[in-house]
């Protein structure tokens, strides 16, 4: 799958996934989910290893999708 990826967009690094949850208890759920099944394929220090990271709603409302500090990566 990863070498499709370079196939496709010719080397670009791999994208930022932002997830935007409803609650904190959601963005925690997701966050230890997220990390479990990224252990799972990659190692931590792996490049191909894809960026996720996370927000709730009454943070993003608040700051906006812009700020920096509203983001928590996995």
């Amino acid at each position: 799958e990863m070498d499709e990826w370079e196939e496709q967009t010719y080397g670009d690094p791999q994208p930022t996934i932002s997830l935007v949850c409803a609650t904190l208890t959601d963005l925690i759920y997701a966050k230890r989910r997220a990390r479990g099944l990224m252990a799972d394929i990659w190692e931590y220090e792996d490049e191909d290893r894809p960026h996720i990271r996370f927000t709730t709603i009454e943070k993003l409302k608040m700051h906006g999708v812009l700020a920096e500090d509203i983001w928590e990566e996995v």
